[in-house]
């Protein structure tokens, strides 16, 4: 999914990975998609993400509230 802009800069928001039940115990369903912003990943104070416990994490379900999130799934 392209053209999620990050709220705080307005970059746009790189697909990082995805996250759900995947590991060697679950059953693969995938939850949802994680994204970052460059700006805040870099650390260089450009976004107000860059203060996340993950640097610039953004995520978003894919079923129910798929509103974008801030922060990274737990």
């Amino acid at each position: 999914m392209s053209g999620i802009e990050c709220p705080y800069c307005g970059a746009e928001l790189i697909h990082d990975d995805v996250f759900g039940r995947l590991a060697g115990f679950g059953d693969g369903k995938i939850n949802g998609t994680i994204y970052r912003c460059p700006n805040g990943r870099n650390q260089d104070e450009t976004c107000e993400s860059s203060c996340f416990h993950v640097a610039g994490s953004f995520y978003a379900y894919h079923e129910g509230d798929t509103s974008l999130k801030e922060g990274y799934p737990c």
